[in-house]
């Protein structure tokens, strides 16, 4: 994520810290914590990549990966 992302902290007018923001480098995109810039990362620039063991089939985010096993992708034995 390193590559892709930048930390950056936004201050008040007195110079205290506000806030601390994730900014990807690819679009701009802004997010409050390192969760949701990769998840954005994952899913908007195809920068995760994850193979179900099953059924080979590819997806973007670990979080598809879940929701792939769980939604009943595999036959029941």
């Amino acid at each position: 994520m390193g590559l892709y992302a930048a930390k950056v902290d936004e201050y008040d007018d007195e110079g205290r810290r506000r806030a601390c923001r994730y900014t990807c480098s690819l679009c701009g995109y802004t997010a409050r914590d390192k969760y949701n810039i990769k998840i954005h990362l994952e899913g908007k620039h195809d920068l995760g990549s994850y193979t179900c063991p099953s059924c080979s089939k590819r997806l973007k985010t670990k979080q598809e990966m879940s929701r792939h096993v769980l939604t009943g992708c595999h036959p029941k034995l």
